[in-house]
């Protein structure tokens, strides 16, 4: 996964600070958790 941020960081000549946050929605019978976590991959 970090390869891949990598390469599309440099393909699109990205020149500021970059982040990718995870979102996981999670189906329980009738009711859905959503779980977000901030800042789970920075590019360095």
């Amino acid at each position: 996964m970090v390869k891949v941020m990598n390469h599309y960081i440099v393909e699109n000549d990205l020149d500021y600070e970059v982040r990718f946050d995870i979102v996981a929605v999670i189906k329980s019978k009738e009711m859905y958790d959503i779980k977000h976590i901030p800042d789970a991959f920075y590019y360095f």
